[in-house]
């Protein structure tokens, strides 16, 4: 799941309206790395806040997907929508090729690459959107670079809240996007898996909440590992008392992860087999090879 020089890359418009400006910024640095960027006539287009009707959205999407032109997918923004056009990705027709163009989005997207992994079997790279890579810094936009080209292996670092070792496939992303899933068709079976949870521009009590949501729905019971990356930049102190209060005990859970909207973000692959283990004073989490 990586991309190469001279890789011809769609970008794609599933959720909010995109900005010029910001999109524009982020393609530069996609140009730089060696990509050929292709964007779509109606990226720019706008339905309230949304980048277009959820049937235009989702339309576009299938047919970059299943054109076969693209290496890669990559999504210009988040912020709200996606949630809307899962319902026409239902009778997604699948070709029998060998491989189909990688996803990458992070945000609003984590509904879509978890989906598409859930009901297809098709990885994904949560990363940065095409607006957001301006706002990374050099580090984190030179890894980002190392890890879509092939160049690094995934390992993240973070801090240990409760010791233990997980194995499974990589899953999750924005918590309030993935929690908006809960109760529908398209809620994604995490069973063993090591679920990854990043958030932002949410008060403290609204995470608790969010949390508290998926405790009483049984989702930390079913997942094997639990991975908390950057939360609202909040400090850690002012959210562990409210995970050690939620959390089964036996649940092997870091945090402080660099993973979120923030510039020091990192990717990670969904579906993507990885081992997490957390000892004390560390916390590691790395791909594995299925």
């Amino acid at each position: 799941m990586k991309l190469s020089h001279g890789d011809r890359i769609a970008l794609f418009a599933p959720a909010g309206a995109v900005s010029e400006r910001e999109l524009l910024a982020g393609i530069e640095i996609l140009e730089s790395w060696g990509l050929r960027i292709h964007i779509p006539e109606r990226i720019f287009e706008t339905h309230r806040y949304l980048a277009g009707p959820d049937e235009s959205r989702a339309r576009e999407f299938r047919e970059l997907f299943l054109s076969g032109d693209f290496k890669a997918l990559w999504a210009a923004r988040g912020g709200f929508g996606s949630l809307k056009i899962l319902p026409y990705l239902k009778e997604l027709e699948l070709t029998r090729r060998r491989s189909y163009p990688i996803i990458i989005g992070f945000s609003d997207l984590s509904l879509l690459l978890n989906h598409l992994f859930d009901r297809f079997q098709i990885p994904s790279w949560h990363a940065p959107t095409v607006t957001f890579l301006a706002r990374l810094s050099k580090e984190a936009c030179d890894k980002l670079k190392a890890l879509l080209l092939g160049r690094e292996r995934f390992k993240i670092n973070g801090l240990p809240l409760i010791q233990g070792e997980a194995e499974g496939f990589l899953c999750g992303g924005n918590l309030a996007s993935l929690a908006s899933l809960l109760g529908t068709p398209y809620w994604p079976d995490l069973s063993g898996k090591i679920l990854i949870i990043e958030e932002t521009n949410e008060k403290l009590y609204r995470l608790e909440r969010l949390f508290t949501q998926l405790a009483l729905a049984g989702i930390f019971e079913k997942v094997s590992g639990l991975v908390i990356g950057d939360l609202c930049g909040l400090p850690p102190e002012g959210y562990l008392s409210i995970l050690k209060e939620i959390l089964p005990p036996d649940l092997p859970t870091g945090y402080a992860f660099k993973i979120g909207h923030f510039p020091e973000s990192r990717a990670f692959p969904i579906g993507q087999r990885a081992r997490l283990t957390i000892s004390e004073g560390r916390a590691l989490l790395f791909e594995i090879d299925k």
